[in-house]
């Protein structure tokens, strides 16, 4: 469960821009999908997290937020 986090931010990075991190690991990308699956997972954040994580992305002036724009 310490990965969800991590997965989670990638599931959200993803949709910002092709990085291609989990290119070919079939294997942690099944992994991911299983645990963003699970109800506990699911459960831990509330529905805004997209949203919230991206108004961060553009406060703080990251990379990810110009590929935004």
């Amino acid at each position: 469960t310490a990965f969800a986090p991590v997965f989670r931010y990638f599931d959200v990075f993803d949709r910002i821009a092709d990085l291609g991190i989990f290119a070919g690991l079939t294997k942690v990308l099944a992994w991911r999908r299983a645990l963003a699956a699970r109800p506990s997972v699911r459960g831990a954040v509330g529905a805004d997290y997209e949203a919230r994580l991206e108004a961060f992305l553009r406060r703080q002036n990251s990379h990810l937020a110009m590929l935004m724009n």
